[in-house]
């Protein structure tokens, strides 16, 4: 696990700043300080992150190698020491230089490698599963490609997520339950649970997931490219603006959204908003929200084209201040409030014909 996920511009930026002011005085000049990054110890990573051991040699050991690294991935030389430690020496114990040895049956052992450098300590970890088999084999392949129809995608924000699922073999071509590690090449756009491979995405775009597994000495690995979608689910706040003399106006808020081809938007109010409808420049295909496992979400408060104004939210009928739509075909879908004004806009994209 890396000790920092802070962009490494911004940290440089901010030392920059503080060289600079810190080294002018009694009108003396600064020294230019050095834009050179090359040498700064920013992360720690092993090799081999999800290990499978056997009791039998020579498949109850492995060595792991741990390399301390610059903002850019470079490895780095000259720092000292990796430090190993187990959290179950009773199953697991591992040397000073790293080799792994199994002791008894068990799962989930931690093996943890760290390294202190000018005052910085960054760690990673590895996860160690230790069998009885006492015919191991090697694994020989490892898949997280999706079997259509299944694809590699998912939408942003979505609760669930995606679940990769994993095709492992041995060497006599037998299906392997393998522990596999999974890493995001970009967490901003989505991350990946390490251990499950469940897949969440943060904002549309595209990343690529890397899967890997060291099974009785043998390591394979595969990458997907993976994309996330625009939302499916956005939420609109009718609320009051913090403005002086407006009483009885409201905003959309977000007044803009943008989501997938059949997204579903729900608008919310509170009981103290002022009436306030949402009328479609064009209802044509603005759809009954159809979404959920007993028909209708939100209690059947859903409906096809305009949303007349909200009668039923009170503060002792809550499910009376939703409403939702449904839009199946892109498009750009203007509303406004005819009764207070307010406007906004949900862009539905089409991501068929996105690259």
């Amino acid at each position: 696990m890396r000790a920092s996920n802070i962009d490494p511009r911004i940290v440089l930026a901010a030392a920059l700043t503080i060289a600079v002011a810190g080294g002018c005085s009694d009108g003396a000049l600064a020294t230019r300080p050095s834009a050179d990054t090359s040498a700064l110890y920013w992360s720690l990573t092993l090799d081999h992150r999800a290990v499978t051991l056997a009791l039998t040699p020579p498949y109850d050991t492995v060595r792991l190698t741990a390399v301390p690294r610059n903002p850019w991935g470079a490895a780095l030389d000259g720092l000292g020491p990796v430090t190993y430690t187990s959290t179950d020496l009773a199953r697991v114990r591992v040397s000073a230089d790293g080799v792994v040895q199994a002791l008894a049956d068990g799962t989930g052992v931690l093996v943890i490698a760290s390294l202190q450098a000018g005052g910085v300590t960054h760690a990673d970890t590895a996860v160690v599963d230790i069998t009885s088999n006492p015919n191991p084999r090697p694994i020989a392949s490892l898949s997280i490609h999706p079997v259509s129809p299944d694809s590699a995608k998912v939408a942003a924000q979505s609760a669930a997520g995606k679940q990769l699922t994993v095709r492992a073999f041995d060497v006599g071509s037998a299906p392997l339950s393998a522990l596999v590690d999974f890493r995001s090449s970009d967490p901003a756009i989505a991350t990946v649970d390490r251990n499950t491979g469940i897949v969440q995405g943060k904002r549309p775009g595209h990343v690529t997931i890397v899967a890997s597994s060291t099974v009785y000495g043998a390591t394979r690995a595969d990458t997907l490219p993976f994309t996330i979608g625009e939302p499916v689910m956005y939420w609109i706040q009718v609320d009051r603006p913090a403005v002086a003399g407006a009483a009885t106006a409201t905003t959309f808020s977000p007044s803009k959204v943008t989501i997938g081809t059949g997204g579903t938007v729900m608008w919310t109010w509170r009981p103290d908003i002022p009436a306030t409808d949402v009328t479609f420049d064009d209802p044509t295909n603005v759809a009954a929200d159809t979404v959920g496992i007993f028909g209708p979400l939100h209690l059947g408060v859903s409906g096809p084209g305009n949303i007349p104004a909200v009668t039923t939210c009170t503060s002792d009928n809550p499910f009376g201040c939703f409403r939702s739509r449904t839009f199946p075909v892109p498009g750009v879908y203007t509303f406004h409030s005819t009764l207070t004004g307010a406007s906004g806009q949900v862009t539905v994209v089409d991501e068929r014909a996105s690259p």
